[in-house]
């Protein structure tokens, strides 16, 4: 899956700031507001630049993941695209031609999906793509980037720790599509039931558009921060997320955490309610159990 685990889940107007000597880069939060706060249709081009900045993150705090020169993502996306365009147009139905996308990523790229990894790597597509393997939100960008500029009609879900996608179909029926299951159908009350949604009343099925899906890469960057302790980092790149996904408890709970660390309880108790608040089976139960212990 795109894995959202609790500890491991952009670029007009950059502002550059000269030294004497050097050219200082701004930080990773306020680069990735520019990619983010992009109009919602320049998507393929707000994936291509997150995915370039998520790779120097990953150069950073895990550089045995990266190949010794750094992919460019808008080329692979050229190159799928071009070879699936006839593919797709033959297709009799919007569910042949997610099979034969299906078959594109799985068989013909042999991508492996990822279950359980919590690197960062693992998110980055095109990192994903050097690879052959990727958790569910590499995945996931990648389908949409690629069956979109198609005309499939693809839609990310958000789900505890989880991305899936949806199809939504012309005659007006929709499935979902599991991409750490090889692109297979999911009911909407498979997924209720594995995830015990009548508990976590944010998560609703709800469809998001495209690039919302683009904060779930944000969210994994974030966790890689909060991994080394840098509490700061990590908490900016939370609260992108929350703008752009209102509610979210995973990032909001993740927020309080870091907020907890600078020493703002106060503000670690907000977050740890609205995120309980939103999902009570979340750990902010147990944070803010510890919470009121420590007081």
């Amino acid at each position: 899956m795109i894995r959202l685990p609790r500890i491991s889940l952009g670029v007009a107007g950059l502002a550059f700031a000269l030294s004497a000597c050097h050219l200082e880069r701004p930080d990773p939060a306020s680069q990735a507001a520019a990619i983010l706060r992009k109009h919602p249709s320049d998507f393929q081009d707000q994936l291509v630049a997150l995915d370039a900045l998520a790779q120097r993150e990953v150069a950073e705090l895990e550089p045995g993941a990266m190949p010794a020169s750094p992919p460019v993502l808008a080329e692979s996306l050229y190159v799928y695209r071009t070879r699936l365009k006839p593919l797709l147009a033959s297709a009799a139905s919007d569910r042949e031609r997610m099979d034969r996308l299906n078959a594109f990523f799985f068989d013909s790229l042999g991508l492996a999906a990822l279950d359980a990894d919590t690197t960062l790597a693992a998110s980055v597509p095109s990192l994903a793509l050097v690879h052959r393997r990727g958790s569910c939100v590499a995945l996931v960008l990648l389908y949409l980037a690629v069956g979109r500029s198609l005309d499939l009609p693809l839609f990310p879900i958000f789900l505890p720790g989880h991305l899936a996608l949806r199809l939504r179909r012309t005659a007006g029926e929709t499935f979902n599509v599991e991409t750490l299951r090889r692109g297979i159908a999911r009911s909407d009350s498979f997924y209720r039931e594995t995830f015990a949604l009548a508990k976590r009343p944010w998560y609703s099925l709800a469809e998001a558009r495209p690039d919302v899906a683009l904060s779930a890469l944000l969210f994994n960057m974030a966790n890689a921060r909060r991994a080394r302790a840098e509490w700061s980092l990590a908490s900016g790149e939370y609260q992108l997320v929350a703008e752009a996904l209102p509610g979210f408890p995973e990032a909001i709970g993740n927020r309080g955490l870091c907020s907890l660390r600078l020493g703002d309880r106060d503000a670690a108790e907000r977050d740890f309610r609205e995120a309980y608040a939103a999902d009570s089976l979340s750990p902010a139960r147990s944070d803010l159990e510890a919470l009121d212990l420590s007081r």
